[in-house]
């Protein structure tokens, strides 16, 4: 395989920038193509998923959407190397990793396990939780909200 010092990269933006300067040149040789090759196959999804600027994923998105389908803005495109299921993964991890990066959810993770919030449970889900419910301090949370329905009543 080729190894140029101009194709490393550390960041999306670096290697978007590689894959549009290094895919629109018209060479048809071996070892541009295996250049390309390379290039284009050293992104995974966990270098999509750590990446935190919103403009390179978008870029990156507009990308991935055109090479699904077409060659259009490269000459030797990403299709030719990546399958097209890939190209569809890399692109869902990429517009998901939009959504966290503009909502700010990159900075803050969700903890796992579903939301429990008492004042969205219905009063007979209530009161049935709170009779067989086995942790104490949500018992305890259930009991205060119950009391507050009734005081509201």
């Amino acid at each position: 395989m080729i190894r140029r010092a101009s194709d490393r990269w550390s960041t999306l933006g670096e290697w978007l920038a590689l894959v549009q300067h290094v895919g629109r040149q018209i060479r048809p040789s071996t070892k541009h193509y295996d250049r390309c090759r390379q290039l284009y196959r050293a992104l995974n999804v966990t270098d999509i998923r750590d990446c935190v600027d919103a403009d390179a994923l978008e870029r990156l998105a507009t990308l991935l959407d055109a090479q699904r389908y077409d060659d259009a803005p490269l000459v030797y495109g990403l299709r030719r190397e990546i399958p097209r299921e890939s190209l569809g993964a890399m692109l869902v991890e990429a517009r998901n990793q939009i959504l966290r990066v503009r909502s700010g959810r990159i900075h803050r993770p969700r903890v796992a396990g579903p939301r429990f919030d008492p004042a969205f449970i219905p009063d007979a889900a209530l009161v049935s939780l709170i009779q067989r419910h086995p942790d104490l301090a949500v018992v305890d949370r259930l009991r205060a909200e119950r009391a507050r329905r009734l005081e509201a009543a």
